[in-house]
């Protein structure tokens, strides 16, 4: 698996709900762990969303 535009965009508005979420204090409860959800599920060759992957045998 290989870096995608489309995982830098959504790497990209994970770093944006942090930022937002952590330094501007907006919703901290709720974007924090959404911008570190959607930064973790695109990071290339973890295979968290593979299907025998972390997320997938969680949920």
């Amino acid at each position: 698996m290989h870096l995608h535009w489309s995982n830098v965009v959504m790497i990209g508005v994970g770093l944006l709900l942090l930022y937002l979420g952590i330094k501007k204090g907006f919703e901290p409860l709720l974007l924090v762990p959404i911008g570190f959800g959607a930064i973790l599920v695109n990071i290339p060759l973890a295979g968290l969303m593979e299907e025998h992957g972390f997320l997938r045998i969680i949920y």
